[in-house]
């Protein structure tokens, strides 16, 4: 794991300190075997972005999920890499607009089960500002589509999709969804 406490320590230091939580999902074998691809240089987190603008929230969809499906974005960050340059880089190449991370809202240690077989994660998810702009993914590889959709749409609509899916690592995102509106407007963010 190359998240390291300094990294982590730099982060609350220019972020603030974030509330903790933790989660366990049962997944998939497919979901598991996906993630466990995603583990490069022992990568077990993502930091997920939150470009906010009023009732409005920044969503991404990559190319594997159904339509009308979208989750707030977010990756990894890469060896060494502080955790605000990371939000930055991520919240850019998913959603074409430049991102200033303002605070780190949540740390959410979670364990993803597969019968027998586990593996630990954690996400970092970072709140700050971006322009009020029609965003336009840069890695297209990745990235279907980015859009801007209202709070209640994400936690409507869009989250009855993710959970019609039947998928557990979409429930988890519907989780971390609803705890950073949570968290937001539990600082004032909202």
């Amino acid at each position: 794991m190359y998240v390291t406490r300094a990294i982590l320590s730099a982060a609350e230091e220019q972020l603030g300190a974030p509330n903790e939580m933790t989660m366990t999902y049962e997944i998939l074998p497919s979901e598991l075997a996906m993630i466990r691809a995603s583990q490069r240089h022992g990568r077990a987190h993502d930091v997920t972005t939150v470009l906010n603008s009023g009732h409005e929230v920044l969503a991404i969809a990559k190319h594997s999920y159904p339509s009308s499906v979208y989750r707030i974005p977010g990756g990894g960050l890469q060896p060494g890499e502080p955790l605000a340059a990371g939000a930055a880089r991520e919240a850019y190449e998913e959603t074409g607009l430049t991102f200033t991370p303002d605070q780190y809202l949540l740390r959410v240690s979670a364990k993803f089960t597969s019968g027998a077989d586990s593996l630990d994660w954690t996400t970092h998810i970072v709140s700050g500002t971006t322009p009020s702009a029609q965003p336009d993914p840069v890695d297209l590889h990745e990235i279907r589509e980015a859009r801007w959709v209202a709070w209640d749409e994400l936690l409507g609509p869009i989250t009855e999709l993710m959970r019609e899916t039947g998928k557990p690592l979409f429930a988890y995102r519907i989780a971390l969804h609803r705890a950073t509106f949570a968290e937001m407007c539990e600082r004032g963010l909202l």
